[in-house]
């Protein structure tokens, strides 16, 4: 294994979301990689789940197209560089295993990139990062069984430990520690850093945050309020004395604020003043802005009138008497029962089949289930 190189990572790109314009998500992302020798010096480019929100309509959709437009740009410019792509699945419900278009646009280039579409825990032997152990998300229903599938693959390749972990799913540090028993699917942080001898980059959550060798770096772009601080990529450099993380702040991401009002109805002048000066002052319209008022408020009851003046700034308003139940940190404390997940793919299945056929299981019924699943 090379003693220094560097490689790049971006995640939870979420192309095809409403409030995301793909030009924008482009734009940030051959910003931060551009089509040059710089990037043409990595020695990986690591594409973290959720590259989509959500599936597409249909071919023609044309935000679809631009994301398509951005996987053609890419792999030619890796194919040109020479540095290879990894795009890793992400939540099914987002993905829904369309990163197989990568791969399909790939193959129908004329000099195709070094790419490899991951969507099973596995391990890649590379020849400069080392050892490179994949976990896509919901790859099973719990976190713990994940992780045997883990433990049992090192043991099949006679592994301790793997030098870099591309991941994606939410670990304990994440969250609150009072929420760690009410989501099933929260990973063991000690686990994955106990078995990574550099970094654990890791998509899903939004929000920028390490814990010992565990990275995320959030999402590319602004996708909900509460999310101000600085969104972008990672740039990687390992050194034989000191690694260094570089994060590239995405200069296009959406602007989402919310107008400090200092009563329950604020007069609706001085909003107009202040939406005009987030629009001077970000230079463009590519914003969310979100106001709390009392529905009675001049503000409220002259909304549309708003948007009309407004037709590009997406404008948002919430009655304050809602306000409190819709605070980030005190809906984390809420006890409501939250929703069960089940993972419906052919291994989870035959598992669960043959947990509920229990004693009379036999090896001719296993054979059959298997042929059914196969």
């Amino acid at each position: 294994m090379i003693e220094e190189y560097s490689l790049g990572w971006s995640q939870d790109q979420h192309f095809l979301h409403r409030r995301f314009k793909p030009s924008r998500l482009r734009q940030a992302l051959e910003y931060g990689f551009p089509d040059d020798e710089t990037t043409g010096a990595l020695s990986m480019l690591f594409y973290g789940g959720d590259f989509y929100d959500h599936l597409a309509d249909s071919v023609h959709d044309e935000d679809f197209q631009d994301s398509c437009a951005y996987i053609s740009w890419r792999c030619q410019s890796a194919a040109r560089w020479g540095y290879p792509i990894r795009v890793l699945l992400g939540t099914k419900s987002h993905d829904m295993d369309q990163g197989h278009w990568w791969t399909k646009i790939n193959d129908s280039l004329r000099k195709p990139a070094d790419l490899k579409y991951v969507d099973r825990v596995s391990i890649e032997h590379h020849p400069v990062l080392g050892d490179i152990l994949y976990v896509p998300d919901n790859w099973k229903p719990t976190a713990d069984e994940v992780w045997e599938d883990v433990c049992e693959l090192l043991r099949s390749k006679n592994m301790t430990m793997v030098d870099w972990i591309i991941m994606h799913g939410a670990f304990k540090h994440q969250l609150p520690e009072h929420l760690h028993s009410k989501v099933h699917f929260l990973h063991d942080s000690q686990r994955y850093s106990s078995i990574c001898r550099k970094y654990v980059l890791v998509g899903h959550v939004h929000l920028q945050s390490q814990w010992k060798n565990i990275i995320s770096c959030g999402s590319l772009d602004r996708q909900a309020f509460g999310e101000e601080a600085p969104k972008g990529m990672l740039k990687i450099k390992v050194k034989p004395t000191a690694d260094e993380i570089l994060f590239i702040e995405n200069p296009y991401a959406r602007v989402m604020l919310t107008y400090p009002v200092q009563d329950d109805a604020p007069d609706i002048e001085d909003v107009v003043h202040w939406i005009d000066d987030q629009i001077n002052k970000y230079t463009d319209e590519y914003m969310s802005l979100r106001f709390i008022c009392p529905k009675s408020s001049e503000l409220y009851l002259n909304q549309k009138a708003l948007m009309q003046k407004y037709p590009n700034v997406e404008l948002v308003f919430k009655d304050n008497e809602d306000k409190a139940k819709n605070t980030h940190l005190i809906k984390l404390n809420q006890t409501k029962t939250l929703q069960t997940e089940y993972d419906l793919s052919n291994d989870s299945v035959v598992k669960m089949l043959n947990q509920r056929i229990g004693d009379k299981l036999t090896p001719s019924i296993s054979d059959k289930i298997k042929s059914i699943f196969s």
